[in-house]
Order: C-alpha cells, then structure tokens, then sequence
C-alpha cells in the first residue's frame, strides 16, 4: 500500500497493485471488471455569499460543516 496515494493516485502503481491483488486472490481481470457498476453522478455550481462557512475534510471529499448539507448531498 506504500507506493500508491490515495489522494492524487498514480495510475502505473495502481494498475501494478491491481494486477497484484487479483493474482493473490485468483481473480480474472474479467471477473474484476464484471463487478463495475458505472454510478450517474452530478456536478453543480452554485454561488454563495460566503464560503468561509464550509469545512472539508483534508481530502476535500466531505463536508465536516455545515453537517446537514452533508447528509442532504448523500
């Protein structure tokens, strides 16, 4: 796990610990990918008066505040 981020992700180390996984637990790459599920996402704009009033988390992935928009955006 030490030679792939998280956060910004590489895809060469990636595919590598991929491919690595999938040898280990004797898992076909086509097996692998019949298990993706594409999911519609959003993206939306919105200005507001003050954007000092949101937190994220240090991955920038969640909000810590305001808590309530949080659970209404999942």
């Amino acid at each position: 796990m030490k030679i792939s981020n998280i956060y910004v992700g590489d895809a060469i180390c990636n595919l590598l610990l991929i491919e690595a996984i999938l040898r280990d637990k004797g898992i076909s790459v086509d097996k692998f990918a019949s298990l993706y599920n594409d999911l519609p996402s959003q993206m939306f704009k919105i200005k507001v008066a003050d954007r000092s009033i949101f937190k994220t988390t240090k991955e920038e992935s969640r909000l810590e505040h305001p808590l309530p928009l949080q659970h209404f955006i999942d």
